[in-house]
């Protein structure tokens, strides 16, 4: 399994032990620990706010009481925000390319940016366009 897979497993199951109190399992040793640290916050972050859903953090639900957005303050530490921050830049020109002065899709028009924001634009990351119409093939072994 790749580490990223890794990770997101182990992130499932420190969320099932906080919110389900259910007993602590030792994480895989492929996760560096640096990392792992880092999951153990987020993954408290997000337990936190699924067990006080109407407090804080702010949230979106739908009619049926589906959570569709969280605002997580402080789930990314500020090592982490300033390091995705810098590598944003390097979108720069795909973002300002995504922008139409006659757009196709609201997410493109260039009323809703700002004219004085340090990047701005539209870029679609759905991994799950990758996956779709593709089988399950080696990439599923379990983590190591």
């Amino acid at each position: 399994m790749e580490l990223t897979d890794c990770i997101v497993s182990y992130m499932k199951v420190r969320f099932q032990e906080e919110v389900f109190s259910r007993s602590r399992t030792l994480p895989d040793i492929s996760i560096p620990f640096p990392v792992l640290c880092e999951a153990d916050h987020i993954s408290s972050v997000i337990s936190q706010a699924y067990r006080r859903p109407m407090t804080e953090p702010p949230i979106l639900v739908t009619d049926s009481n589906t959570i569709c957005i969280w605002y997580l303050p402080d789930a990314l530490s500020p090592k982490r925000r300033a390091d995705v921050w810098n590598r944003f830049h390097l979108l720069r020109e795909p973002l300002w390319e995504s922008i139409k002065a006659s757009p196709q899709a609201w997410w493109t028009d260039k009323s809703y940016f700002r004219n004085d924001a340090e990047l701005k634009g539209a870029i679609n990351l759905s991994p799950t366009w990758f996956q779709q119409g593709r089988g399950v093939g080696d990439h599923c072994s379990p983590c190591k």
